[in-house]
């Protein structure tokens, strides 16, 4: 098999194609093809960026110390390692990792057998799929689920269409949001809000320095801590505590509102129910917490009708906060 080596920076109308090893020699600029690029194995040497109109196909490695784009897909039957961006207008697809020291942007799917890795951000317009580690020193954005058999780390937000699911630890320096669950093997960890159509589960602790909300159920094999409030639908799990400023059970504050009046209404709880039917956190805690209401919150401390979930709601309330709670 012949190797073929690329020497000047003129366009290739048709396709390159190449039964042994492609090579572009270094300092060529921008080489533009036309049609597609296939061959044996693919490098590009320093201060080249290859460009295809169609699909790069590498039966073996794409090793590049440029960018590469191709408007269809990019495929390796190994590793694809680029020094610059990676940018596909269908699909990237690796049997080995994908590497790039900026930018991953596909508008299909991401695929890789081994991890995905980038400096910068992570886009794709379908999903992103990892047999490793997941790794952005950007953001991580999917139309629809993010998969890594491992750990999923992004210096920015974490943003998917559908499911977000790691074998290891998932954590942001910035939101995560899922349009469906959220769940992992380890720890999930956001500097920001922690939000989630589906639910939430974590063999670790789930930790948000901002909100935690959550359209299901919550459950934590450790801790579940937020520097906002935290919200969820269903029930609520964690095996040692939790910690928060507002327990909430609804993300609507006229559907939570109506949630307690009835349980206070059905209990005999009559004027604790008049005290929340308006006004805010603030209005309604002061009004719980007053000289009238003293008889009766003691009486809801007391009553063995509320779950002991909705006993942390309640204190929640009226402590604004809870801090390092046990079930």
């Amino acid at each position: 098999m012949k190797d073929v080596i690329i020497k000047d920076n003129q366009t290739i109308n048709g396709d390159l194609v190449c039964e042994g090893k492609l090579i572009f020699e270094s300092g060529l600029g921008r080489v533009e093809v036309k049609g597609n690029i296939k061959a044996l194995s693919i490098e590009i040497m320093e201060g080249t960026s290859v460009s295809s109109g169609e699909y790069i196909y590498s039966h073996r490695d794409i090793f590049s110390r440029g960018d590469i784009s191709a408007g269809g897909y990019i495929s390796s039957g190994e590793d694809i390692y680029s020094h610059g961006y990676i940018s596909s207008g269908e699909y990237i697809y690796s049997h080995g990792y994908i590497s790039s020291g900026e930018y991953i942007y596909s508008d299909g799917n991401i695929y890789s057998g081994g991890y995905i890795y980038s400096g910068e951000y992570i886009y794709s317009g379908g999903n992103i799929y990892s047999g490793g580690n997941i790794y952005s020193g950007g953001n991580i954005s999917s139309g629809e689920y993010i998969y890594s058999g491992g750990n999923i780390y992004s210096g920015e937000y974490i943003s998917s269409g559908e499911y977000i699911s790691s074998g290891g630890n998932i954590y942001s320096g910035g939101y995560i949001s899922s349009g469906e669950y959220i769940h992992s093997h380890g720890d999930i960890s956001s500097r920001g809000d922690i939000s989630s159509r589906g639910d939430i589960s974590s063999g670790g602790n789930i930790s948000s320095c901002g909100n935690i909300y959550s359209g299901g159920y919550i459950s934590s094999g450790g801790d579940i801590s937020s520097g906002g409030d935290i919200t969820f639908s269903y029930y609520l799990s964690f095996k040692t505590t939790i910690s928060c400023s507002l327990l909430r059970i609804a993300k609507d504050s006229e559907t939570e509102r109506a949630f307690w009046m009835e349980k206070f209404n059905t209990f005999g709880f009559q004027k604790a129910a008049e005290a929340i039917s308006e006004g805010c956190v603030d209005e309604i805690r002061e009004k719980l917490l007053s000289d009238t209401m003293k008889t009766e919150i003691t009486k809801i401390k007391k009553c063995k009708c509320f779950t002991k979930t909705e006993r942390l709601v309640i204190k929640s309330w009226l402590e604004g906060k809870l801090k390092n709670e046990k079930i």
